[in-house]
């Protein structure tokens, strides 16, 4: 069951690790782009700062997704520890049922704060501001998607463990 729930998950974090570094790599092109019309050719470019600004929101918020998938967040566990193995499991999986609720419930009230957004266009690129406020949600959801692999390795693995067929 672990392998089945791994095919699917790690073509998906390679997917948004390339997309990140794609990102980065788009940000900094326009950034000296910028730089180099700016002070070199006398002539700036207009559209150039709020590109980045959108990149950069978008990159920072998918890169959450991926500290998210790697534990990479603050967490304060050092109560936790002191516990004996069987309470720390318990307190394990209520965090996990917990931020599995609290990331439903972001994500079910989202569409009416992106209705909103969709309606105004940035002033420069004259692109909806929806396409920018998205990174929020789709964020939500990669660390929701995130969330279920982790309830469903921790179950296939507790199973293994005890010897139930997963």
């Amino acid at each position: 069951m672990e392998s089945i729930i791994l095919k699917v998950k790690n073509p998906l974090d390679k997917g948004i690790n390339i997309i990140v570094i794609t990102l980065l790599a788009v940000l900094v092109g326009v950034v000296i782009l910028s730089v180099f019309n700016r002070y070199v050719m006398g002539n700036p470019i207009q559209w150039s700062a709020e590109l980045s600004r959108y990149i950069f929101i978008w990159m920072v918020f998918l890169s959450a997704s991926i500290a998210y998938r790697e534990n990479k967040h603050l967490q304060v566990d050092m109560l936790v520890d002191l516990f004996p193995h069987v309470l720390r499991r318990i307190i394990y999986i209520f965090g996990q049922l917990l931020i599995l609720t609290f990331l439903c419930f972001v994500l079910y009230i989202t569409p009416e704060i992106m209705e909103i957004t969709f309606r105004q266009t940035s002033p420069t690129l004259s692109i909806s501001m929806g396409w920018v406020y998205l990174a929020f949600p789709a964020s939500l959801a990669l660390m929701l998607v995130e969330q279920v692999f982790r309830v469903l390795l921790y179950w296939a693995r507790e199973s293994g463990r005890r010897g139930y067929a997963a």
